[in-house]
């Protein structure tokens, strides 16, 4: 029940900053990476609550969420580690990166860790030939 409780948790929290960057839109040109969230929030989110009622299809998207999140984090830290030697102030962001990257991994990494040892308790429906 905690897994499923954090999972949604961290799924409200990326929704609403993937929204509050769809919302920022006008000023901030679409990449790759934003868009990727924009579509991959939602659907966690949708999975997040789905996973409540143990379905398997919501566990792969709680799961997609996850790794996602964690990929993301991972990447994070290591544009700041490569950066951190050419930056000229530590307040140009590179200190803050690090720490969101780790706080994101740190976040991420349990609810892996807690949905793959979940993945035996869900329903899973097999159709029988007949």
């Amino acid at each position: 029940m905690v897994t499923r409780v954090f999972n949604l948790i961290l799924a409200t929290g990326m929704s609403l900053l993937a929204l509050s960057v769809a919302m920022d839109a006008s000023s901030r040109s679409w990449d790759a990476e934003a868009i990727l969230y924009a579509i991959i929030a939602p659907c966690w989110l949708a999975a997040a609550i789905g996973l409540f009622f143990k379905s398997r299809l919501a566990w792969c998207g709680s799961l997609l969420g996850a790794g996602t999140m964690a990929c993301s984090s991972v990447a994070i830290i290591g544009w700041s580690i490569i950066l951190a030697p050419t930056a000229q102030d530590p307040s140009e962001g590179i200190g803050y990166a690090m720490i969101m990257g780790v706080f994101g991994a740190a976040m991420s990494l349990p609810v892996i860790i807690g949905l793959v040892r979940l993945r035996k308790h869900l329903r899973c429906e097999k159709v029988l030939d007949s």
